[in-house]
């Protein structure tokens, strides 16, 4: 992507809710365990910062995030009628048609209301 990086954003001020004490921006990364950031601005990438063990071609595992991620992008082919809520996960993806998802209907997934049972193997 085209890179516009801004030398400010780490200055920029905050409070964050529930605290009386501002800080700036880059020590809200800190304080909140941050591994790596991209922000983008009108397609363009405006900051980009990595930390601890991540490096910019490292990979993330960004867990349930993940589901909240997907589910807006549904969400958005939907509205734009490139995707059926409606329909059966199975059309859209052949090989879950044996699986727990296979007749759920994409509105389902994305509701994330299958009803299928997990247990953590931990």
């Amino acid at each position: 992507m085209p890179r516009a990086l801004r030398d400010d954003i780490d200055a920029l001020r905050l409070t964050p809710i529930g605290m009386t004490n501002s800080m700036s921006w880059a020590e809200s990364l800190a304080a909140n365990y941050t591994d790596g950031i991209v922000v983008l601005h009108k397609g363009r990438i405006v900051y980009e910062r990595y930390f601890g063990v991540l490096k910019e071609d490292g990979q993330h595992g960004a867990m349930s995030v993940t589901k909240s991620f997907v589910g807006t992008l549904g969400a958005m082919l939907v509205a734009e009628g490139a995707l059926d809520d409606q329909k059966r996960v199975m059309a859209y993806v052949p090989e879950l048609a044996e699986s727990g998802f296979g007749d759920a209907t994409v509105r389902q997934v994305l509701d994330m209301t299958t009803a299928i049972r997990w247990s953590s193997p931990h």
